[in-house]
C-alpha cells in the first residue's frame, strides 16, 4: 500500500516536472518568436499548453500550467503584475467547461472550435482587467490584439497539439 502510494506520488512530480519544462520551453519560444517575428501573428503557445493539459490530464495539471505561465508571461511584460495569470486561469476552468459540453475526441473541428472559445475568452478576460487600469479601446484591441492572436494560434493549434501528443506518450512509454 505504502510502495503504490510512492509510486503514485513519484508519477505525479515527474508529470509535475514535464510540465514545468514544457511551460518554460514554450515561453522561450514564444520570447524568441516575439523578437524575430514582432507582436503581428504571434501565436500563444502557452495558451495551447494550457488547453492541452487541461483536455489531456485534467484541470489539476491545467491549472498548475496556468499559474506557471501566468507568473512567467507576467514578469517579462509591461502589463500589471497578474494580469495573465488571472487570464489563464480562466482559460484552464473555461477548458473544462468546453471539454464538457462541446468538444469531441478525437474531432479535429471541434478542437479547433474549442481553441477558438478559450482564445476569445482570453483576450475578454485580458481586455477587462487592463480596463480595470484605465481607458482601453475594444475596437483596438480587436484589431491589433484578437484577430492576429487567433489567427496565428488557429493555425498552429493542430500541429501543437500532436506534438504536445508526442511528447506525453513518449514520457509516459
Amino acid at each position: 500500500m505504502l510502495l503504490t502510494s510512492l509510486l503514485l506520488l513519484l508519477h505525479s512530480m515527474n508529470k509535475l516536472i514535464f510540465i514545468t519544462f514544457l511551460t518554460f520551453a514554450l515561453f522561450v519560444i514564444e520570447y524568441f518568436l516575439f523578437n524575430m517575428v514582432g507582436h503581428w501573428l504571434m501565436p500563444d503557445l502557452l495558451l495551447l499548453l494550457v488547453i492541452f493539459l487541461g483536455l489531456y490530464f485534467g484541470i489539476r495539471h491545467s491549472l498548475f500550467s496556468a499559474v506557471l505561465a501566468g507568473i512567467l508571461k507576467d514578469s517579462f511584460s509591461i502589463n500589471p503584475f497578474g494580469v495573465n495569470v488571472v487570464a489563464f486561469m480562466t482559460c484552464a476552468f473555461m477548458v473544462t467547461v468546453f471539454s464538457k459540453y462541446l468538444y469531441r475526441r478525437g474531432s479535429q473541428t471541434s478542437r479547433i472550435f474549442l481553441v477558438f472559445y478559450v482564445v476569445v475568452i482570453n483576450t475578454i478576460v485580458r481586455y477587462f482587467c487592463h480596463k480595470m487600469f484605465g481607458p482601453i479601446d475594444f475596437g483596438q484591441v480587436l484589431k491589433f490584439i484578437f484577430v492576429p492572436q487567433a489567427l496565428a494560434t488557429l493555425i498552429l493549434a493542430t500541429y501543437v497539439f500532436n506534438q504536445l501528443k508526442q511528447c506525453v506518450t513518449k514520457l509516459s512509454a
